[in-house]
């Protein structure tokens, strides 16, 4: 590890900024005999404002500081409407934002972003216990299931009720299926800001020079966070449509705009919405992207901040109200204020150290080197944006793409596929192996005193899956559960299965526009990913699997009546720091299928 001594690293000060709003959901419960077909969300605002109306008047008295706590937490609403036109219709119930204190850093306060990821965990699990001392929010999690986040980005089976009678909830219904009405929405988003490492003697121009550096290099590698951290339309599985697999949120509602922000305009200020065009977006159509074409004129906002268009930035400057002090969005960056990475879907919290693993070690790769083009009109660029925002993370990237990292990075690649999702995982296995020791990793992540924490981040980071191929399969077991017919069709596929001691890809490919229909052929790569992490296929060379029978069997049997099982023990459970393999050995899978009968 390079020697820093601690007289010099007392004199950097560094900034660091977590904000997640997020919908509050009654999780399923584990016992559930229907179906899961949809999720609830709770109205944690109206919770809120009981809890302070209340205090000390019935059977609990909260802290002072509990108090505040929860007097000072904003609420926002979701959706999205842009000159007055609707692109995403708002749910009814507001989304808490939980945000981070101080953010300013520096070796003497021993702040740093492992120990902020901490505190904002902290005051999620806070804000749910709080939540639980109201009466009606008890009686409510007893039926409907305790209270959590959503696992992934955007859902299209939301019910929500604004009436509530005897402890129940009153849902709409639709008249078309006679079912409660589900509701189409994006679950929340993060917001990241960062002020790179600096001095006293570190001027003006460096300031933002080596901020312009480290959003260069980030937006050259959008495209791979967008495969892995984002999450695509959830009727994507088997759709006839042309959905976006990449980022519903991103493509249909546009909040959050991959290269959004021109950032040679840092020093004039960037605020909430693009002052340049979105070439990517441009002749570049997916089923409901046309919802955003209100969006494409500027708002009353976005003129106000001089944008050619409401769609958002990735990335947002500061600066410092000379009279009132505090910060101004969209003015000329200015030392000690960073930048804003504003783009990110909403994930369970359990991942978000392992983004910011990621972003330092961007950062630190942006401290050694120099990174000279653009991504706005780059082809190669824009081609791999909309094919991963098109096909999700098991997207096939150009060699040409490669080669561009290669030079934009200063790094080497040997790539063992051209999946999307496996370059990420190369590119930041390369990064950590190269940064690891770097001078703005150890400030940023607090290794200067506590060196141990590189292994456990290394271990975080190698446990990591793309959160996009999980949401692809959560949507997949979600939909077989809402839709009885693709359940039997796919438990066919799975009796056709057993015939095999062997299957390639395209004998795979047949068997699943047999039994489950054309528009599902699409989704043979995505299929084969998920029979190989239940253990059902093992790759031996060049698309040939294995075909484990007996897991099939034991497949067959587990989701009989319904995928409850797989989607409470996937995505659901949230006791583990990490999704657990349900299918790792035999005695495992008879266990659950014991359970199941």
């Amino acid at each position: 590890m390079p020697s820093f001594s601690k007289k010099d690293l007392e004199k950097y000060t560094w900034g660091i900024g977590l904000e997640h709003e997020m919908h509050v959901f009654h999780i399923p419960k584990e016992n559930q005999k229907e179906n899961i077909e949809d999720i609830i969300v709770f109205d944690s605002e109206s919770c809120v404002e009981r809890l302070l109306e209340n205090n000390g008047k019935g059977k609990f008295i909260l802290s002072d500081s509990d108090y505040e706590f929860l007097r000072n937490i904003p609420f926002e609403l979701s959706g999205r409407v842009c000159n007055k036109q609707v692109v995403l219709e708002r749910i009814p119930i507001k989304m808490p934002e939980l945000i981070t204190w101080q953010p300013f850093c520096s070796l003497k306060k021993d702040r740093n972003m492992v120990n902020m990821v901490k505190g904002l965990d902290y005051a999620r699990e806070r804000f749910m216990k709080l939540l639980m001392k109201d009466q009606l929010a008890k009686k409510l999690t007893q039926k409907y299931g305790k209270l959590g986040q959503h696992p992934f980005g955007m859902s299209r089976n939301i019910k929500y009720s604004q009436t509530i009678k005897n402890n129940q909830y009153v849902f709409s219904k639709d008249k078309r299926t006679s079912k409660d009405k589900v509701h189409t929405d994006y679950n929340g988003s993060y917001h990241v800001t960062l002020t790179l490492p600096f001095t006293e003697k570190t001027s003006e121009l460096q300031f933002l020079k080596m901020h312009q550096n480290f959003a260069n290099q980030l937006q050259w590698l959008e495209p791979l966070i967008l495969a892995g951290f984002f999450t695509g339309d959830e009727y994507g599985p088997g759709s006839i449509k042309e959905r976006a697999n990449g980022s519903y949120r991103v493509m249909i509602v546009g909040w959050g705009n991959i290269g959004g922000s021109d950032i040679r305009l840092f020093n004039k200020g960037l605020g909430r919405y693009a002052k340049t065009p979105t070439y990517w977006r441009e002749k570049f159509k997916l089923y409901e992207s046309d919802k955003l074409k209100p969006c494409l004129k500027p708002s009353p906002k976005a003129k106000s901040e001089g944008a050619l268009t409401t769609l958002s930035t990735d990335f947002r400057t500061f600066g410092d109200d000379p009279i009132t002090n505090e910060r101004v969005s969209g003015a000329p960056m200015k030392k000690p204020n960073g930048i804003e990475f504003r783009i990110f879907d909403h994930f369970h919290g359990k991942h978000l150290q392992t983004l910011l693993l990621f972003l330092v070690l961007v950062a630190e790769n942006s401290r050694k080197h120099q990174t000279k083009r653009y991504v706005y009109q780059n082809k190669t660029w824009i081609d791999t944006v909309q094919k991963i925002m098109k096909e999700g993370y098991s997207a096939q990237l150009s060699k040409t793409y490669i080669k561009d990292l290669e030079e934009q990075l200063h790094i080497k690649m040997k790539p063992k596929s051209y999946q999307a999702s496996t370059i990420f995982e190369e590119v930041f296995q390369i990064l950590f192996k190269k940064n690891i020791q770097g001078l703005y990793t150890q400030l940023l992540l607090g290794l200067h005193h506590a060196p141990s924490t590189s292994q456990l981040l290394k271990t975080k980071m190698s446990g990591f899956s793309s959160i996009n191929y999980e949401a692809w399969n959560f949507a997949l077991l979600l939909k077989l559960n809402r839709h009885p017919q693709d359940h039997k069709r796919f438990q066919e596929l799975l009796t056709s299965m057993e015939s095999f001691d062997y299957i390639i890809f395209s004998e795979l490919e047949l068997c699943i526009g047999k039994y489950l229909g054309k528009s599902w052929k699409k989704d043979t790569v995505k299929f084969a990913h998920f029979f190989q992490e239940l253990g059902l296929l093992h790759e031996k060379q060049n698309h040939s699997y294995m075909v484990k029978k007996e897991n099939v069997v034991i497949l067959k049997k587990l989701i009989k009546k319904n995928t409850n099982k797989l989607l409470n023990d996937y995505f659901y459970s949230i006791s583990s720091s990490n999704k657990e393999i349900l299918f790792n050995n035999k005695q495992t899978m008879k266990k659950n299928t014991k359970k199941n009968k």
